[in-house]
């Protein structure tokens, strides 16, 4: 391969600096960085001096030169003259900070946490799977290799897939760094990953396909013999392009984590090209590193989809109804809020004369107001385990004793509520007094049909029937700045506060006429 065609040696995401959320791959060495044009990475800051550093080959991979630059280079916080670069170093020239990969993919991956409109993202994906692997230079290649260069390559090794620990990289990610460190450094003519927890990850190299070779099945003493102990001996192995089997030298680990034997870190060779003692101790220390490495992965994805899940249901529900569901394994179906008849005590509460209120503010006053309303009207709600259900314009909708109950929900209902017109007033002492409004205030009890309503596309924890109605009725027949609640609301709290009757009352949707209760206070203890 001429160097024209050679591949890309790793590449460098641009995280801060004027060309943040480039991914610039390193395709010829020397690699020279700076300001001038004629240099392989132009940085427009003025703290880059013209020829700021250079990338180059070293012994056991790329080395990163400080070339006398007036403001220096620093790797992770250290100023450097000369260092060998590894997986995830942080490198800063002036204002500009670099991640050093060896993989352009991952490198995207890492960019687009980091930054996610990146229009490095916008890359044509022919771009990163035409990436061959690079093989190993003669002297790594071979089977025994002089000790103090071995001991030195297996250490940045060791080093390179420790650091993985620490990245917020995918399993499948990481089990590509991991599988190209094994690679490079016991150099196999052929090597394979496995991970069989969850979600099984299968990843092959080859030296002649590169990033393009496909999985292959592995010698069956692998998963008889080496399912706790390491392998290293001459077995039948599949012919790596073609039918049938050949003898080869292999090395085979098995990835072992607190649940036993996850996968495997396999290799091969010709006969005329074993592995080295020395090789087959690397291979076992990077399968320690790589089980895990793995297994920390997958509970930060697991976490990550987790957290995602809460933050959207958050977004829809209450923090009760979320921490119902983080109890259940944060299933939103029907046996998590199945459908079901239950007592439940029903918040209305609105603005009065909404309408010239609304035109008397200009949209995003209006808007404003309303968003530090509702926030202390939510907190009243909340505090007292009530779930805010709807937002109907100005109007809120809330739920107590549902979808969990606490035995005493109509009690909490009216703190609430009572709670909702002390914070009014605390609210009115923060604004002008042309932005003051009033509320009106009603909560009624009794039996609703309770749970997840609606298509199987959208769903919403919702309660019906005629005591939501009158709940809502009573909110509207409510004098402002008052609460006013129902017969069985009345009853369930009559020790708890004191009320005032005013019977014959006529709601709409009612044909008799129903007597309902104004909340003065709590009762006085005696």
């Amino acid at each position: 391969m001429s160097e024209m065609e050679h591949p890309p040696y790793g590449a460098l995401l641009i995280l801060e600096g004027r060309d943040a959320g480039k991914v610039v791959p390193i395709k010829r060495l020397p690699f020279q960085i700076g300001r001038l044009m004629e240099n392989s990475l132009v940085i427009a800051d003025e703290q880059v001096s013209r020829n700021h550093a250079r990338i180059e080959e070293g012994k056991n991979g790329l080395v990163l030169e400080d070339l006398n630059s007036r403001n220096g280079v620093f790797v992770d916080g250290r100023k450097i003259q000369r260092h060998s670069l590894l997986v995830g170093d942080r490198v800063r020239l002036g204002s500009t900070v670099l991640i050093f990969h060896t993989d352009i993919q991952v490198a995207k991956d890492v960019l687009a946490d980091s930054i996610p409109d990146s229009p490095a993202l916008a890359m044509e994906e022919e771009e990163v799977t035409s990436v061959e692997f690079t093989p190993a230079p003669p002297e790594e290649a071979s089977g025994v290799e002089p000790f103090e260069q071995g001991l030195k390559g297996a250490s940045q090794a060791f080093t390179q897939a420790s650091r993985l620990f620490s990245s917020v990289l995918s399993p499948g990610r990481c089990a590509s760094q991991l599988l190209d460190i094994f690679f490079q450094t016991i150099a196999p003519e052929r090597a394979q990953i496995l991970w069989k927890a969850e979600r099984e990850i299968s990843l092959a190299r080859s030296r002649d396909q590169g990033l393009k070779c496909e999985p292959f099945r592995l010698p069956e003493c692998v998963e008889t013999l080496g399912e706790k102990e390491p392998l290293h001996l001459r077995t039948s192995v599949s012919v790596p392009y073609g039918s049938g089997s050949e003898e080869r030298f292999i090395v085979a680990c098995p990835l072992i984590t607190e649940n036993g034997t996850q996968g495997w870190l396999y290799g091969d060779r010709p006969l005329s090209n074993p592995f080295s003692e020395y090789a087959f101790l690397d291979c076992r220390t990077l399968a320690a590193i790589s089980a895990g490495v793995l297994q920390r992965a997958a509970v930060f994805a697991e976490n990550k989809r987790l957290q995602n899940q809460v933050l959207l249901m958050e977004k829809h529900l209450s923090p009760e109804v979320v921490r119902m569901l983080s109890n259940q394994g944060l299933k939103i179906d029907e046996s998590a809020l199945k459908v079901e008849k239950r007592e439940v005590s029903i918040l209305f509460s609105d603005i009065q004369d909404f309408t010239p209120l609304s035109e008397r503010l200009d949209p995003e006053s209006l808007a404003n107001l309303l968003n530090e309303y509702f926030q202390r009207m939510v907190d009243e709600i909340t505090i007292h385990k009530g779930m805010p259900n709807k937002f109907i314009g100005d109007a809120i909708m809330a739920l107590f004793g549902a979808p969990e109950t606490h035995g005493d929900d109509a009690v909490n209902a009216v703190n609430a509520g009572m709670g909702m017109l002390e914070a009014l007033k605390g609210f009115w002492e923060e604004i002008d007094e042309q932005k003051r409004f009033h509320i009106r205030v009603g909560i009624n009890t009794g039996v609703v049909v309770a749970g997840n309503i609606g298509s199987e596309k959208k769903m919403e924890y919702t309660v019906l029937g005629d005591e939501v109605n009158v709940a809502s009725r009573l909110e509207g027949i409510s004098p402002p700045d008052t609460l006013t609640i129902g017969a069985r609301t009345a009853e369930l709290v009559k020790d708890h506060f004191e009320l005032k009757e005013v019977p014959g009352v006529q709601v709409k949707g009612k044909s008799t006429k129903i007597n309902v209760y104004e909340v003065l206070g709590p009762k006085k203890i005696v």
